[in-house]
C-alpha cells in the first residue's frame, strides 16, 4: 500500500495468496462441476464465487483488478468445459456469450469513506 500525489491510498487488495487459495478452491470446483450442465455450473461456480469476491473487494481504485479476476475465472471456466470432451466445440465466441449471460459485471460497493462515515444533523 501507498499513497500518490493526492494523497489516496493505493495497492492491490488481493494479493498473490488470496488469488492461488482462490484457484484451488475453484480447480477443486471445476473437478465436481465438470460433468454437471452448463447452467448449473454457470450458476455455483461462476455467479456466487465472484459476486462475493466483489462485494469483499468492490472499493474504490479497485476496478482494474476486479475486471482481471473476472476474466481469469472465464478462461478456468472455459479451460473447464473445452476439457468435457474430445472434439469441443467451444470457442471464445460462444465463450463470450456465456460469460455475458452468468459472470456479473464488477461493481464497485463500497463508496469512499469520506462518502460512506458523512454525518448530517
Amino acid at each position: 500500500m501507498w499513497q500518490n500525489a493526492e494523497g489516496q491510498v493505493r495497492g492491490m487488495a488481493a494479493n498473490n495468496a488470496q488469488a492461488a487459495a482462490f484457484e484451488t478452491q475453484t480447480n477443486q470446483g471445476r473437478a465436481k462441476a465438470s460433468h454437471a450442465p452448463i447452467d448449473s455450473g454457470g450458476r455455483s461456480m461462476t455467479q456466487e464465487d465472484t459476486q462475493g469476491h466483489y462485494n469483499y473487494y468492490g472499493v474504490p481504485l479497485n476496478y482494474r483488478a476486479m475486471s482481471t479476476f473476472r476474466y481469469e475465472v472465464s478462461r478456468l471456466w472455459f479451460k473447464t468445459l473445452r476439457r468435457r470432451s474430445q472434439k469441443s466445440r467451444l470457442n471464445w465466441a460462444r465463450m463470450s456469450r456465456l460469460e455475458k449471460r452468468w459472470l456479473p459485471i464488477p461493481k464497485i460497493r463500497n463508496p469512499y469513506p469520506e462518502q460512506r462515515l458523512r454525518v448530517f444533523t
